[in-house]
């Protein structure tokens, strides 16, 4: 029985393992002063950096529920419209990249190139899985998920792969209000206000940022990763 519990947990770890998503075959493909062409892509599904406030919990005070409905379904709108005009998914996942190529070249000596026709040994892919912004009785968070894949340009293989998530809050509680019982959901749409006070300029710094902050994890693996392999 302890042999079929031992098989049955390595089965489950290594289940955990593959869904981790990470693969790392630096060991047996040499990067090191290689040339990488970056190309930073965005998922199906993720043509737009969201907004999205907290609904209603059950149970609530009623006339707070209804007041905070028709906030949400309002404010969500506007809001939406506006951080559509600040922030392109392609740009968060531009920025993702641009982290991670900072280490390549850091620490792998990596050479940038341009363009498929400079002939690069590898290609960097970002892919932007999900970005997201939400308002709740905490205040508003961005969420950044996604992932780096090296592919050997010559055979098309996969030689190194990771993804991470990251979340920043934007703003805090506004004005210190500290979420009480039966208005949670008044306090999400007060947050949802908030956004409204950044400009387009501050909501692009602030989704710009904490995506470089996921490249930033990213590329720390892959330093990890490639100092191993050595």
């Amino acid at each position: 029985m302890k042999t079929a519990a031992k098989l049955c947990l390595l089965a489950i770890l290594a289940t955990a393992a593959m869904g981790c998503g990470h693969t790392n075959e630096l060991a047996k493909v040499d990067v090191t002063g290689a040339t990488f062409l970056y190309q930073p892509l965005v998922e199906s599904g993720s043509s737009v950096v969201r907004l999205r406030i907290s609904d209603p919990a059950p149970g609530r005070n009623p006339v707070v529920e209804a007041i905070a409905t028709v906030g949400s379904e309002v404010l969500s709108g506007e809001a939406q419209e506006k951080l559509n005009r600040a922030v392109r998914p392609v740009g968060v996942a531009t920025a993702v990249a641009a982290s991670i190529e900072k280490t390549v070249t850091t620490y792998l000596r990596g050479r940038t190139v341009s363009s498929v026709g400079d002939d690069p040994a590898f290609i960097v892919e970002t892919l932007l899985h999900e970005c997201d912004i939400t308002s709740s009785a905490t205040g508003l968070h961005l969420h950044v998920k996604a992932s780096s894949t090296i592919v050997d340009r010559r055979s098309g293989k996969t030689v190194w792969d990771y993804s991470e998530r990251h979340s920043v809050a934007l703003r805090s509680t506004p004005g210190g209000v500290v979420p009480v019982p039966g208005v949670g959901t008044a306090v999400s749409v007060l947050n949802a206000v908030e956004f409204f006070r950044m400009s387009e300029k501050e909501i692009q710094d602030a989704v710009l940022d904490a995506a470089g902050r996921v490249g930033d994890a990213i590329g720390r693996e892959l330093r990890e990763d490639y100092s191993a392999s050595r």
